[in-house]
């Protein structure tokens, strides 16, 4: 009974992921493409971004210039750096 369960569960799930919408993320590549990312977040209409990182990047200030140019632009920039590198089971 327990597996019919899971069955019906998988596949109801399944034709709800099909109806819903798929977004591509959008890539930039090309030199300097961090500058263009406060205008397309603009052009989105996105407010706040959370910039997930690690200690060392974050001490070496490897995001500095995209948080500038966020703030600058009035979006609002949450940095969490306590991820751990390269994290094991």
């Amino acid at each position: 009974m327990k597996k019919l369960y899971f069955r019906i569960y998988q596949q109801v799930f399944r034709v709800i992921v099909a109806l819903l919408p798929m977004r591509f993320p959008e890539v930039i590549a090309k030199a300097h493409a961090v500058e263009d990312v406060p205008q397309l977040m603009k052009k989105l209409k996105l407010k706040r971004v959370l910039l997930v990182s690690d200690p060392q990047l974050s001490s070496i200030g490897l995001f500095k210039p995209l948080e500038l140019s966020l703030t600058n632009e009035k979006i609002d920039v949450i940095v969490y750096d306590k991820t751990h590198a390269n994290p094991t089971l």
